[in-house]
């Protein structure tokens, strides 16, 4: 079984960075910030290295070396960055989100040359968003199939509950002590030439902090699954 291809852990890793890598836009809008945590009797100082020291577990490692000492130095300074740092920063930051619209556009032409090929079941669910912020409420194995029920209350395109029923099992993988509870990012499929369809769903499990899992399956089954 092969892992994600396109919407890969390390892309993810660094897209969820882009978002927490967002500087203050003006000495002026820092000092109006620092001001509000100082009023409500909190300490900016302590809670943007927390915020660091969260990041340097999550992720972190992904960052270029220069970047990731720029943030580790300014973290909880009341003084703006130097300009060289964030053009730096936000050149990083676009340059990331390029290439995951590469990426996108890439996967996107890969499912469009399969996509008539696929059960009507497996388009249900990866067409669109497909089952972008539904959460992992269990998962269960019985004779020879996968079950995955799904929260799908914050789900972009779906809602209510619902269970994924994978039969003709070939193989499977998934960490079984980490999913639960896990929200759904992306999904990943293909066609094999033994007729089976090959999922993969990358599986938010924390703060930047992604797992994946795997199925090879002949056949699909959907249950309550209610489009928005």
């Amino acid at each position: 079984m092969a892992s994600a291809k396109y919407f890969t852990r390390e892309y993810y890793e660094e897209m969820q960075l882009t978002g927490q890598l967002v500087y203050h836009e003006s000495q002026a809008d820092l000092d109006e910030d620092v001001a509000w945590y100082d009023a409500n009797g909190r300490s900016y100082e302590e809670e943007s290295r927390s915020r660091l020291e969260m990041l340097e577990t999550r992720g972190f490692h992904r960052l270029p070396e220069d970047l990731r000492e720029g943030v580790g130095r300014y973290a909880a300074s009341r003084k703006l960055p130097p300009e060289e740092f964030l053009n730096r920063v936000n050149g990083w930051r676009r340059e990331i989100r390029k290439k995951w619209e590469a990426r996108t556009k890439d996967y996107v032409h890969h499912y469009r040359n399969i996509k008539e090929k696929l059960p009507a079941s497996v388009l249900r669910v990866t067409d669109r968003a497909g089952l972008h912020d539904a959460r992992i409420s269990g998962i269960d194995t019985d004779g020879g199939a996968l079950a995955i029920r799904l929260d799908c209350g914050g789900a972009y395109s779906f809602d209510g509950e619902a269970v994924l029923r994978f039969r003709g099992i070939r193989s499977c993988a998934y960490p079984e002590d980490r999913l639960n509870g896990g929200c759904w990012l992306d999904s990943e499929v293909y066609l094999r030439e033994d007729g089976c369809f090959e999922m993969i769903g990358l599986i938010d499990v924390g703060f930047v902090e992604i797992e994946e899992l795997v199925v090879v399956a002949e056949e699909l089954v959907i249950e309550a699954l209610q489009a928005r």
